[in-house]
């Protein structure tokens, strides 16, 4: 199934690069849902937005993205860990999860974005297409 036209998830506290991610996300036909700053603000989203598939800062504003990133793949949220740390900073309980280095470049966006089509996605729910 293609994820083209799919809701995206942004929360990435560096402005620069979330509204850089969501002009990359509009010119390959998804739709940015964010940028947001915050883990709570993350979290709120999922409970008032319909969420396809997300790409979640590891560290935000000094604070691990671990709790957001559970509920999304306690939903079945294809995610992708956007961060510059290295694996040893990722618990092992996100080894199998697409991985977005920073810095990182449009096509590397793409390349993570396809990766999620064939990872931890969820069967489509009619209710949520409408």
């Amino acid at each position: 199934m293609s994820l083209h036209g799919r809701r995206v998830l942004i929360v990435e506290d560096e402005a620069i690069v979330g509204l850089s991610l969501c002009e990359d996300l509009q010119d390959i036909n998804f739709i940015p849902v964010g940028p947001f700053a915050s883990l709570e603000k993350g979290i709120e989203t999922l409970g008032s937005e319909r969420i396809d598939l997300a790409l979640v800062d590891l560290n935000l504003r000094g604070h691990m993205s671990f709790s957001l990133i559970d509920q999304l793949v306690s939903l079945q949220i294809p995610v992708a860990i956007m961060s510059g740390y290295d694996d040893g900073s990722i618990p092992g309980r996100f080894a199998a999860l697409p991985r977005l280095g920073k810095p990182f470049s449009a096509a590397m966006l793409r390349e993570v974005l396809a990766a999620l089509e064939t990872s931890n996605s969820r069967p489509s729910d009619p209710e949520q297409l409408a």
